[in-house]
């Protein structure tokens, strides 16, 4: 099986009124099976925080994991610095609005990104479809539904 791994970090949360925020934090294994399918398998990092003992829980994801062998050790290893850094980043961020974008006449139907999010598309009531740069805040391309 070919094996490939990403990273996510999602949070924090504030779940029910609760004044601290709650982090959810996970890996997810992409695999190949022998027949071509690619598959995906997530491990919560439920008690990942800066002061984790990261070998420690290294050897206890490879122990736990059967698709993660000793040789993705060093793999596993930074991408687990880089969450830890990110948790320590997290409460520095604040967030705002930085602009509106109105193109369609009608409520949007659907809204995608790009992984990297340089790019995303919207398509909405009034039959259009409009594909946006977020960097130049602005339209790159137009596409119109023809009616019959």
């Amino acid at each position: 099986m070919k094996r490939q791994f990403r990273q996510h970090f999602q949070g924090p949360y504030s779940q029910q009124g609760e004044s601290s925020a709650l982090r959810r934090t996970w890996l997810v294994l992409e695999y190949q099976r022998r027949n071509g399918d690619v598959e995906t398998k997530s491990i919560d990092l439920l008690n990942l925080t800066p002061e984790t003992d990261v070998e420690v829980l290294i050897n206890q994801i490879v122990f736990e994991e059967p698709l993660i062998s000793e040789n993705k050790k060093d793999t596993l290893r930074k991408m687990i610095y880089k969450l830890i850094e990110k948790i320590d980043n997290k409460d520095s961020q604040r967030f705002y609005l930085f602009k509106i974008l109105r193109a369609h006449i009608l409520p949007l139907t659907n809204c995608a990104f790009n992984k990297s999010g340089s790019r995303f598309i919207t398509g909405s009531y009034d039959r259009t479809c409009r594909v946006w740069d977020t960097l130049e805040c602005g339209v790159r391309h137009s596409l119109q539904q023809s009616v019959r």
